[in-house]
Protein backbone atom coordinates (compact mmCIF):
# COMPACT_ATOMS: atom_id res chain seq x y z
CA UNK A 1 0.00 0.00 0.00
CA UNK A 2 1.38 3.20 -1.04
CA UNK A 3 1.73 6.03 1.78
CA UNK A 4 0.58 9.02 0.64
CA UNK A 5 3.03 11.75 -0.10
CA UNK A 6 1.62 14.15 2.71
CA UNK A 7 2.06 12.14 5.36
CA UNK A 8 5.40 10.77 4.09
CA UNK A 9 6.87 14.56 3.74
CA UNK A 10 4.90 15.25 7.06
CA UNK A 11 7.70 12.75 9.16
CA UNK A 12 10.44 13.92 7.23
CA UNK A 13 10.20 17.13 8.45
CA UNK A 14 11.28 15.90 11.60
CA UNK A 15 14.35 13.70 10.53
CA UNK A 16 17.77 15.09 11.29
CA UNK A 17 19.92 14.37 8.57
CA UNK A 18 21.72 10.73 8.89
CA UNK A 19 18.06 9.42 8.89
CA UNK A 20 17.19 11.72 5.60
CA UNK A 21 20.18 10.32 3.78
CA UNK A 22 18.84 6.85 4.47
CA UNK A 23 15.21 7.44 3.72
CA UNK A 24 16.89 8.79 0.27
CA UNK A 25 17.92 4.99 -0.35
CA UNK A 26 14.40 3.65 0.75
CA UNK A 27 12.99 3.81 -2.96
CA UNK A 28 13.42 5.88 -5.75
CA UNK A 29 10.01 7.68 -4.71
CA UNK A 30 11.01 8.74 -1.37
CA UNK A 31 13.86 10.41 -2.95
CA UNK A 32 12.55 12.34 -5.30
CA UNK A 33 10.10 13.62 -2.34
CA UNK A 34 13.50 14.37 -0.55
CA UNK A 35 14.68 16.53 -3.36
CA UNK A 36 12.05 17.86 -4.74
CA UNK A 37 10.47 19.60 -1.77
CA UNK A 38 14.06 20.58 -0.26
CA UNK A 39 13.48 23.38 2.02
CA UNK A 40 10.52 21.74 3.32
CA UNK A 41 12.48 18.86 4.72
CA UNK A 42 16.29 19.80 4.74
CA UNK A 43 15.54 23.27 6.35
CA UNK A 44 13.80 21.90 9.78
CA UNK A 45 16.80 19.57 9.62
CA UNK A 46 19.41 22.17 9.49
CA UNK A 47 18.07 24.08 12.59
CA UNK A 48 17.12 20.92 14.47
CA UNK A 49 20.88 19.70 13.89
CA UNK A 50 22.98 23.00 14.27
CA UNK A 51 21.08 25.29 16.22
CA UNK A 52 20.62 23.54 19.23
CA UNK A 53 21.43 25.12 22.66
CA UNK A 54 23.54 27.65 23.16
CA UNK A 55 20.65 30.23 22.26
CA UNK A 56 21.89 33.62 23.26
CA UNK A 57 19.72 36.28 24.45
CA UNK A 58 21.10 39.13 21.79
CA UNK A 59 22.73 36.69 19.48
CA UNK A 60 22.44 33.70 17.86
CA UNK A 61 24.21 31.47 15.19
CA UNK A 62 21.75 30.84 11.89
CA UNK A 63 21.94 28.41 9.27
CA UNK A 64 22.53 30.37 6.09
CA UNK A 65 19.86 30.55 3.71
CA UNK A 66 20.61 29.39 0.39
CA UNK A 67 18.74 32.42 -1.21
CA UNK A 68 21.46 34.84 -0.06
CA UNK A 69 24.48 32.20 -0.84
CA UNK A 70 25.71 32.20 -4.34
CA UNK A 71 22.78 29.98 -5.86
CA UNK A 72 25.48 29.50 -9.17
CA UNK A 73 28.22 27.83 -6.58
CA UNK A 74 26.00 25.43 -4.64
CA UNK A 75 24.40 24.16 -8.12
CA UNK A 76 28.04 23.13 -9.22
CA UNK A 77 27.66 20.38 -6.69
CA UNK A 78 24.16 19.76 -6.89
CA UNK A 79 20.57 20.30 -8.31
CA UNK A 80 19.48 23.28 -8.34
CA UNK A 81 16.09 22.04 -6.23
CA UNK A 82 18.82 20.27 -2.98
CA UNK A 83 20.09 23.43 -1.98
CA UNK A 84 19.78 22.74 1.84
CA UNK A 85 20.58 19.85 1.19
CA UNK A 86 24.35 20.55 0.13
CA UNK A 87 24.32 23.29 2.61
CA UNK A 88 23.58 20.68 5.18
CA UNK A 89 26.50 18.44 3.91
CA UNK A 90 28.93 21.48 3.69
CA UNK A 91 28.13 22.08 7.03
CA UNK A 92 28.57 18.78 8.41
CA UNK A 93 31.42 18.29 6.84
CA UNK A 94 33.25 21.59 8.68
CA UNK A 95 31.79 19.90 12.37
CA UNK A 96 33.77 16.50 11.26
CA UNK A 97 36.62 18.43 10.30
CA UNK A 98 36.09 16.34 6.78
CA UNK A 99 37.61 17.54 4.08
CA UNK A 100 40.16 16.58 1.54
CA UNK A 101 43.01 18.93 0.69
CA UNK A 102 45.74 20.08 -2.09
CA UNK A 103 47.78 22.29 -3.83
CA UNK A 104 46.32 23.16 -7.47
CA UNK A 105 48.56 23.59 -10.25
CA UNK A 106 47.13 23.89 -12.90
CA UNK A 107 46.54 27.32 -14.24
CA UNK A 108 44.20 27.37 -16.46
CA UNK A 109 40.39 27.93 -17.30
CA UNK A 110 38.27 25.10 -18.28
CA UNK A 111 35.42 26.96 -18.62
CA UNK A 112 35.08 30.76 -20.06
CA UNK A 113 32.63 33.41 -18.97
CA UNK A 114 32.42 32.04 -15.65
CA UNK A 115 32.50 34.65 -12.69
CA UNK A 116 34.95 34.37 -10.00
CA UNK A 117 34.16 33.59 -6.71
CA UNK A 118 37.29 33.98 -4.32
CA UNK A 119 40.60 36.00 -5.11
CA UNK A 120 43.57 35.30 -2.78
CA UNK A 121 46.92 35.74 -2.87
CA UNK A 122 49.36 38.39 -1.12
CA UNK A 123 50.92 40.87 -3.60
CA UNK A 124 52.47 43.78 -3.01
CA UNK A 125 53.19 47.20 -5.39
CA UNK A 126 55.02 50.03 -5.06
CA UNK A 127 56.51 48.92 -1.38
CA UNK A 128 52.47 48.88 -0.22
CA UNK A 129 49.94 45.61 -0.41
CA UNK A 130 47.26 45.16 -2.28
CA UNK A 131 44.03 44.37 -1.59
CA UNK A 132 41.96 42.69 -3.75
CA UNK A 133 38.32 41.06 -3.93
CA UNK A 134 35.65 39.89 -6.06
CA UNK A 135 32.75 42.30 -7.36
CA UNK A 136 29.30 41.25 -8.04
CA UNK A 137 30.13 41.77 -11.89
CA UNK A 138 32.92 39.48 -11.66
CA UNK A 139 35.38 42.08 -11.86
CA UNK A 140 38.68 42.50 -9.84
CA UNK A 141 39.01 45.18 -7.28
CA UNK A 142 42.47 46.07 -6.57
CA UNK A 143 43.39 49.07 -4.18
CA UNK A 144 46.57 50.57 -3.26
CA UNK A 145 47.62 53.46 -2.03
CA UNK A 146 49.72 54.29 -5.37
CA UNK A 147 46.66 53.40 -7.68
CA UNK A 148 46.37 56.94 -9.90
CA UNK A 149 43.55 57.41 -12.06
CA UNK A 150 43.38 59.36 -15.33
CA UNK A 151 41.53 62.55 -14.04
CA UNK A 152 43.83 65.08 -12.26
CA UNK A 153 46.08 62.23 -10.63
CA UNK A 154 43.18 60.98 -8.10
CA UNK A 155 44.31 58.28 -6.47
CA UNK A 156 41.57 55.32 -7.85
CA UNK A 157 40.89 51.70 -7.63
CA UNK A 158 41.14 49.44 -10.81
CA UNK A 159 38.52 46.80 -11.47
CA UNK A 160 39.21 45.03 -14.34
CA UNK A 161 38.37 41.72 -15.76
CA UNK A 162 39.94 38.26 -13.98
CA UNK A 163 40.89 37.53 -17.81
CA UNK A 164 40.88 38.42 -21.16
CA UNK A 165 38.41 35.63 -22.63
CA UNK A 166 35.06 37.49 -21.80
CA UNK A 167 34.83 41.13 -24.34
CA UNK A 168 31.79 42.05 -21.59
CA UNK A 169 33.76 42.78 -18.92
CA UNK A 170 36.52 45.55 -19.01
CA UNK A 171 38.94 47.07 -17.02
CA UNK A 172 38.13 50.86 -15.28
CA UNK A 173 39.04 53.15 -12.69
CA UNK A 174 36.82 54.22 -9.43
CA UNK A 175 38.52 57.46 -9.16
CA UNK A 176 39.07 59.20 -5.70
CA UNK A 177 36.15 62.12 -6.11
CA UNK A 178 36.49 63.15 -2.30
CA UNK A 179 40.35 62.61 -2.13
CA UNK A 180 39.59 60.92 1.62
CA UNK A 181 42.41 58.68 0.91
CA UNK A 182 41.91 55.29 -0.10
CA UNK A 183 43.39 52.96 2.31
CA UNK A 184 41.67 49.79 2.31
CA UNK A 185 38.27 48.10 0.61
CA UNK A 186 35.98 45.42 0.74
CA UNK A 187 33.50 43.59 -1.78
CA UNK A 188 31.51 40.37 -2.22
CA UNK A 189 30.48 38.39 -5.10
CA UNK A 190 26.99 38.61 -4.04
CA UNK A 191 27.13 42.64 -2.92
CA UNK A 192 26.66 45.64 -5.74
CA UNK A 193 28.23 47.49 -3.20
CA UNK A 194 32.13 48.17 -2.49
CA UNK A 195 33.11 49.96 1.00
CA UNK A 196 36.45 51.80 0.93
CA UNK A 197 38.33 53.38 4.61
CA UNK A 198 40.22 56.30 3.62
CA UNK A 199 43.07 58.21 5.16
CA UNK A 200 41.06 60.76 6.62
CA UNK A 201 38.69 58.92 8.64
CA UNK A 202 36.08 58.80 5.94
CA UNK A 203 34.06 55.15 4.91
CA UNK A 204 32.84 55.56 1.33
CA UNK A 205 30.02 53.22 -0.30
CA UNK A 206 30.59 52.27 -3.76
CA UNK A 207 28.03 51.40 -6.23
CA UNK A 208 29.84 48.87 -8.64
CA UNK A 209 27.17 49.10 -11.71
CA UNK A 210 26.84 52.69 -11.14
CA UNK A 211 30.68 53.46 -10.95
CA UNK A 212 30.07 56.15 -8.26
CA UNK A 213 29.99 57.04 -4.73
CA UNK A 214 26.54 56.48 -2.92
CA UNK A 215 27.33 57.48 0.43
CA UNK A 216 30.06 58.58 2.76
CA UNK A 217 30.44 58.55 6.39
CA UNK A 218 32.62 60.27 9.06
CA UNK A 219 33.50 59.34 12.47
CA UNK A 220 36.81 57.97 12.98
CA UNK A 221 39.71 60.00 14.38
CA UNK A 222 42.41 58.80 12.57
CA UNK A 223 42.95 56.84 9.06
CA UNK A 224 40.49 53.39 8.84
CA UNK A 225 42.27 49.91 8.44
CA UNK A 226 39.60 47.90 7.47
CA UNK A 227 36.36 47.88 6.72
CA UNK A 228 33.43 44.78 6.18
CA UNK A 229 30.13 44.41 5.43
CA UNK A 230 26.86 42.32 5.49
CA UNK A 231 23.34 43.12 3.37
CA UNK A 232 21.88 45.64 6.53
CA UNK A 233 25.83 47.67 7.71
CA UNK A 234 29.09 48.09 6.96
CA UNK A 235 31.46 48.26 9.57
CA UNK A 236 35.08 49.47 9.72
CA UNK A 237 37.91 49.78 12.01
CA UNK A 238 40.51 52.47 12.56
CA UNK A 239 43.91 53.71 13.90
CA UNK A 240 41.86 55.36 16.49
CA UNK A 241 40.93 51.74 18.55
CA UNK A 242 36.88 52.43 17.50
CA UNK A 243 34.85 49.76 15.48
CA UNK A 244 32.14 51.91 13.59
CA UNK A 245 29.00 50.20 12.38
CA UNK A 246 27.03 51.98 9.58
CA UNK A 247 23.22 51.68 8.77
CA UNK A 248 23.26 50.90 4.53
CA UNK A 249 20.45 52.43 4.45
CA UNK A 250 21.13 56.10 6.58
CA UNK A 251 23.36 58.54 6.97
CA UNK A 252 24.03 58.21 10.38
CA UNK A 253 25.98 55.83 12.52
CA UNK A 254 24.63 53.24 14.32
CA UNK A 255 27.25 52.76 17.34
CA UNK A 256 30.75 51.86 17.75
CA UNK A 257 33.21 49.72 20.17
CA UNK A 258 35.82 50.89 22.30
CA UNK A 259 38.83 47.63 21.50
CA UNK A 260 41.03 49.31 23.26
CA UNK A 261 39.21 49.17 26.32
CA UNK A 262 39.58 45.38 26.12
CA UNK A 263 42.96 45.32 25.85
CA UNK A 264 45.67 44.41 28.46
CA UNK A 265 48.77 47.04 29.14
CA UNK A 266 50.88 43.57 28.01
CA UNK A 267 49.58 44.16 24.19
CA UNK A 268 52.61 46.96 23.18
CA UNK A 269 52.92 48.17 19.71
CA UNK A 270 48.82 48.39 19.34
CA UNK A 271 47.64 50.81 16.93
CA UNK A 272 44.07 50.31 16.45
CA UNK A 273 42.01 47.59 14.77
CA UNK A 274 43.60 45.26 12.21
CA UNK A 275 41.49 43.24 11.13
CA UNK A 276 37.41 42.93 10.89
CA UNK A 277 35.15 40.40 9.50
CA UNK A 278 31.17 40.11 9.75
CA UNK A 279 28.59 37.96 9.32
CA UNK A 280 24.91 38.43 10.35
CA UNK A 281 24.95 38.72 14.19
CA UNK A 282 28.84 38.87 14.88
CA UNK A 283 31.79 41.40 14.58
CA UNK A 284 35.23 39.92 14.69
CA UNK A 285 38.27 42.25 15.12
CA UNK A 286 42.03 41.86 15.84
CA UNK A 287 44.05 44.45 16.86
CA UNK A 288 46.90 44.98 14.13
CA UNK A 289 49.47 43.62 16.50
CA UNK A 290 49.87 41.23 19.52
CA UNK A 291 46.32 40.69 21.63
CA UNK A 292 43.93 38.07 21.32
CA UNK A 293 40.28 38.39 18.57
CA UNK A 294 37.50 39.88 20.07
CA UNK A 295 33.89 39.03 18.72
CA UNK A 296 30.88 41.13 19.81
CA UNK A 297 27.70 40.97 19.21
CA UNK A 298 26.88 42.95 16.12
CA UNK A 299 23.34 44.09 18.34
CA UNK A 300 24.33 45.00 21.71
CA UNK A 301 28.41 45.92 21.03
CA UNK A 302 28.97 43.69 23.97
CA UNK A 303 31.91 41.26 24.42
CA UNK A 304 30.20 37.78 23.98
CA UNK A 305 33.99 35.78 23.52
CA UNK A 306 37.87 36.52 23.16
CA UNK A 307 40.15 34.24 21.82
CA UNK A 308 43.52 33.52 22.56
CA UNK A 309 46.84 31.72 21.15
CA UNK A 310 49.45 29.85 22.85
CA UNK A 311 51.92 32.33 23.10
CA UNK A 312 49.79 34.90 23.77
CA UNK A 313 51.74 37.84 22.08
CA UNK A 314 51.09 35.93 18.23
CA UNK A 315 48.94 38.31 16.56
CA UNK A 316 45.87 36.71 14.67
CA UNK A 317 45.37 37.52 11.39
CA UNK A 318 43.48 36.42 8.34
CA UNK A 319 39.67 36.70 9.87
CA UNK A 320 37.44 34.63 7.81
CA UNK A 321 34.21 33.74 8.99
CA UNK A 322 31.54 30.33 8.01
CA UNK A 323 28.42 30.38 9.51
CA UNK A 324 29.43 28.39 12.39
CA UNK A 325 33.23 28.63 12.78
CA UNK A 326 35.89 30.98 12.81
CA UNK A 327 38.82 30.90 10.73
CA UNK A 328 42.59 32.20 11.48
CA UNK A 329 46.01 31.74 10.81
CA UNK A 330 47.83 29.90 13.07
CA UNK A 331 51.33 27.80 14.27
CA UNK A 332 51.76 24.42 15.62
CA UNK A 333 54.70 24.05 18.05
CA UNK A 334 55.73 21.20 20.47
CA UNK A 335 53.84 22.90 22.90
CA UNK A 336 50.55 22.70 21.11
CA UNK A 337 50.67 20.16 19.02
CA UNK A 338 48.40 17.34 21.00
CA UNK A 339 46.05 20.28 21.67
CA UNK A 340 43.43 20.22 19.21
CA UNK A 341 43.10 17.39 16.14
CA UNK A 342 44.97 18.34 13.10
CA UNK A 343 42.97 17.65 9.33
CA UNK A 344 43.46 15.84 7.46
CA UNK A 345 44.33 13.24 9.65
CA UNK A 346 47.81 12.12 9.27
CA UNK A 347 46.87 8.46 9.85
CA UNK A 348 45.13 6.15 7.39
CA UNK A 349 42.10 5.82 8.33
CA UNK A 350 39.73 7.45 6.85
CA UNK A 351 37.42 9.63 8.45
CA UNK A 352 37.32 11.33 11.67
CA UNK A 353 34.87 9.71 14.31
CA UNK A 354 32.44 11.06 16.63
CA UNK A 355 34.18 10.88 19.39
CA UNK A 356 36.82 13.76 17.64
CA UNK A 357 33.77 16.15 16.43
CA UNK A 358 33.05 18.73 17.91
CA UNK A 359 29.43 18.76 17.16
CA UNK A 360 28.96 14.66 18.71
CA UNK A 361 26.76 15.50 21.39
CA UNK A 362 24.52 18.04 19.74
CA UNK A 363 22.85 16.19 17.54
CA UNK A 364 19.71 14.42 17.78
CA UNK A 365 19.58 10.71 19.15
CA UNK A 366 20.26 8.53 16.24
CA UNK A 367 22.52 10.39 14.01
CA UNK A 368 26.22 9.23 13.60
CA UNK A 369 29.42 9.68 12.16
CA UNK A 370 29.64 11.08 8.85
CA UNK A 371 30.16 7.31 7.53
CA UNK A 372 26.69 6.93 7.88
CA UNK A 373 25.73 9.60 5.59
CA UNK A 374 26.38 7.48 2.80
CA UNK A 375 24.14 9.26 0.12
CA UNK A 376 25.76 12.67 1.23
CA UNK A 377 29.64 11.75 1.33
CA UNK A 378 31.81 8.51 1.07
CA UNK A 379 34.97 10.22 0.33
CA UNK A 380 37.87 9.88 2.52
CA UNK A 381 39.76 12.44 4.08
CA UNK A 382 43.38 12.05 2.63
CA UNK A 383 46.50 10.82 4.42
CA UNK A 384 49.14 13.37 4.82
CA UNK A 385 52.91 13.64 6.66
CA UNK A 386 54.30 15.78 8.76
CA UNK A 387 55.37 19.31 7.91
CA UNK A 388 58.55 21.68 9.04
CA UNK A 389 56.88 24.86 8.24
CA UNK A 390 58.52 28.27 9.60
CA UNK A 391 57.37 31.97 9.44
CA UNK A 392 60.53 33.45 8.24
CA UNK A 393 60.60 37.77 8.16
CA UNK A 394 58.46 38.17 4.67
CA UNK A 395 57.12 41.47 3.47
CA UNK A 396 53.57 39.78 4.97
CA UNK A 397 55.05 40.78 8.62
CA UNK A 398 54.05 43.40 10.87
CA UNK A 399 56.74 45.48 12.55
CA UNK A 400 55.68 43.70 15.64
CA UNK A 401 56.16 40.50 14.62
CA UNK A 402 59.38 40.71 12.88
CA UNK A 403 60.79 42.44 16.05
CA UNK A 404 59.58 39.14 17.81
CA UNK A 405 61.02 36.92 14.86
CA UNK A 406 64.27 38.35 15.20
CA UNK A 407 64.51 37.70 18.85
CA UNK A 408 63.20 34.24 18.32
CA UNK A 409 65.85 33.76 15.91
CA UNK A 410 68.70 34.92 18.04
CA UNK A 411 67.62 33.54 21.15
CA UNK A 412 65.84 29.83 20.11
CA UNK A 413 66.06 29.60 16.55
CA UNK A 414 65.44 25.67 17.22
CA UNK A 415 62.64 26.09 18.77
CA UNK A 416 60.80 28.69 16.33
CA UNK A 417 61.93 26.89 13.49
CA UNK A 418 59.83 23.91 15.13
CA UNK A 419 56.90 25.44 14.36
CA UNK A 420 54.08 24.90 11.32
CA UNK A 421 51.92 27.21 9.74
CA UNK A 422 48.59 26.37 9.66
CA UNK A 423 44.74 27.10 9.65
CA UNK A 424 43.41 27.11 13.09
CA UNK A 425 39.13 26.79 13.23
CA UNK A 426 37.27 27.93 16.08
CA UNK A 427 33.32 27.25 16.85
CA UNK A 428 31.80 30.14 17.09
CA UNK A 429 29.11 28.47 19.29
CA UNK A 430 31.37 27.70 22.08
CA UNK A 431 34.30 30.47 21.54
CA UNK A 432 37.19 27.20 21.23
CA UNK A 433 39.64 25.74 19.13
CA UNK A 434 38.27 22.76 17.73
CA UNK A 435 40.91 21.48 14.94
CA UNK A 436 43.73 22.98 12.57
CA UNK A 437 44.14 22.54 8.98
CA UNK A 438 47.51 21.92 7.57
CA UNK A 439 49.16 22.40 3.88
CA UNK A 440 49.74 19.07 2.68
CA UNK A 441 53.99 19.71 2.42
CA UNK A 442 56.75 17.61 2.78
CA UNK A 443 58.78 17.37 6.19
CA UNK A 444 61.68 19.03 4.94
CA UNK A 445 59.77 21.63 3.42
CA UNK A 446 59.71 25.39 4.95
CA UNK A 447 57.08 27.79 4.42
CA UNK A 448 54.18 29.70 5.72
CA UNK A 449 50.47 30.59 5.21
CA UNK A 450 50.11 34.71 3.81
CA UNK A 451 46.54 34.61 2.77
CA UNK A 452 43.64 32.74 3.68
CA UNK A 453 39.87 33.32 2.06
CA UNK A 454 36.46 31.12 1.82
CA UNK A 455 34.50 30.44 -0.98
CA UNK A 456 30.57 32.09 -0.33
CA UNK A 457 29.02 28.61 -0.26
CA UNK A 458 31.83 27.69 2.85
CA UNK A 459 32.81 24.56 0.39
CA UNK A 460 36.14 25.54 0.04
CA UNK A 461 39.26 26.76 1.89
CA UNK A 462 42.09 28.35 0.46
CA UNK A 463 45.64 29.68 1.19
CA UNK A 464 48.13 31.22 -0.12
CA UNK A 465 51.26 29.56 1.07
CA UNK A 466 54.72 31.15 0.91
CA UNK A 467 57.49 27.72 0.25
CA UNK A 468 61.21 28.83 0.96
CA UNK A 469 64.02 26.75 -0.71
CA UNK A 470 67.37 27.50 -1.11
CA UNK A 471 67.46 30.91 -0.49
CA UNK A 472 64.38 31.66 -2.78
CA UNK A 473 60.87 31.46 -2.32
CA UNK A 474 57.39 31.40 -4.28
CA UNK A 475 53.80 31.00 -3.97
CA UNK A 476 51.46 28.39 -4.32
CA UNK A 477 47.57 27.96 -3.89
CA UNK A 478 46.39 25.70 -1.62
CA UNK A 479 42.55 24.57 -0.79
CA UNK A 480 40.90 22.64 1.19
CA UNK A 481 37.46 20.73 0.08
CA UNK A 482 34.65 20.28 2.00
CA UNK A 483 32.34 19.21 -0.37
CA UNK A 484 33.88 15.62 -0.79
CA UNK A 485 31.78 15.63 -4.27
CA UNK A 486 34.61 14.29 -5.78
CA UNK A 487 33.93 17.52 -8.51
CA UNK A 488 36.99 18.62 -10.57
CA UNK A 489 39.30 21.03 -8.90
CA UNK A 490 38.21 24.87 -9.16
CA UNK A 491 39.68 26.76 -12.47
CA UNK A 492 42.20 29.11 -11.45
CA UNK A 493 44.01 32.22 -13.23
CA UNK A 494 47.05 33.99 -11.72
CA UNK A 495 46.23 37.39 -11.98
CA UNK A 496 48.92 40.00 -14.00
CA UNK A 497 50.98 41.47 -12.04
CA UNK A 498 50.78 45.42 -12.13
CA UNK A 499 53.80 46.74 -11.86
CA UNK A 500 57.38 45.00 -12.86
CA UNK A 501 58.31 45.81 -9.26
CA UNK A 502 55.33 43.90 -7.55
CA UNK A 503 56.04 40.96 -5.28
CA UNK A 504 53.96 37.81 -4.97
CA UNK A 505 50.85 36.14 -7.06
CA UNK A 506 47.50 36.13 -6.96
CA UNK A 507 44.52 33.70 -8.13
CA UNK A 508 40.69 34.09 -9.30
CA UNK A 509 39.23 31.28 -8.52
CA UNK A 510 35.84 29.87 -10.84
CA UNK A 511 33.14 27.00 -10.29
Amino acid sequence: MLIPSELVLSILSYCDGSTLATCQQVCRHWQTLIDHYDALVWSPCCERDFQKGLRRRFWSLDFPDPQMVDAAMLSSYAKPSTLWQSLYRITKHWSLGQCTTSFLTNYTLRQQKRRPCVVVGTTQEYNFFTSLSVAQSGHIVRSNPMYKGTTEGRQAMIVHASFDQDPTLSSFYLEDDALHGIVCHYSHPASPWIVTGGLDGTVSLWNEPERCVARTWQGHRGRVLCVSMNDQVVISGGSDSMIRVWDLDDAEQRGSIDISSYLSERHDWFQGVGEIALNGHLIVCAPDTSGPVLIFSLLTGSLVYELKTEPQDVAFTRLCLTPFYLLTKGEINPSNRNQVPIYPNTSSSSTPTVSSSPYSNTTNSGSSSLSSLSSLSSSTSTAISTYALAPPPSLSLTPYQLSRYYNLSSNNMTTFTAARSCIDVWDLQTGKLVYRLVPPLPATTTASITDIRISPNAAHVFACVEIRDNGSRRNELCYWDFSNHHTAAPSIMVLPSMTSSSFGNAWACFY
